[in-house]
């Protein structure tokens, strides 16, 4: 892609704001995930993933869904709170490429080896809370580090 075509895309109003693209591919994950996990229980699907189906879906909706749906509120609210820019443009896209790529090393059949797919699906949650710890810290917002934090726990959890 020419250096233009990728200034033009990662200028996109998409990319303005976190929340823009997470929303929107949250609702869409949403939908497959549930369309699939539907599948699965009226036995149009046989998954073929090391974790049980429960817990593929479970993890699913907790980290792929809201996850995506917290991220962008947080990195959109943290605007409110300090009064800097928050993740944009070609961060905004990195992000987002971390939360794809981690749904996709968690989707049935990938066979991805575990400690992989675990880094992969951290790397989303240890951008952000990078990014917003980093905010946070320029304008000395102790009490707003509470979001960071939960950000951190969800990666051990």
């Amino acid at each position: 892609m020419p250096i233009n075509s990728c200034r033009a895309f990662f200028s996109l109003p998409v990319f303005d704001l976190a929340f823009r693209p997470l929303f929107l591919l949250a609702s869409l994950f949403g939908i497959i995930a549930l369309l699939y996990w539907g599948g699965v229980w009226n036995g149009w699907v046989n998954p073929s993933h090391a974790l049980s189906v429960a817990l593929w879906h479970g993890h699913e909706m907790m980290f792929g869904f809201v996850g995506a749906v917290l991220v962008g509120f947080l990195l959109t609210a943290v605007q409110s709170w300090t009064g800097l820019r928050s993740i944009h443009g070609q961060q905004c896209a990195l992000l987002v490429g971390c939360w794809l790529v981690g749904r996709i090393a968690m989707w049935p059949g990938v066979g991805l080896p575990s400690w992989l797919v675990i880094l992969l699906d951290s790397s989303f949650f240890i951008y952000a809370a990078i990014f917003l710890a980093k905010l946070i810290y320029q304008k000395k917002q102790t009490r707003n580090y509470f979001a960071v934090l939960v950000l951190l726990l969800l990666i051990f959890t």
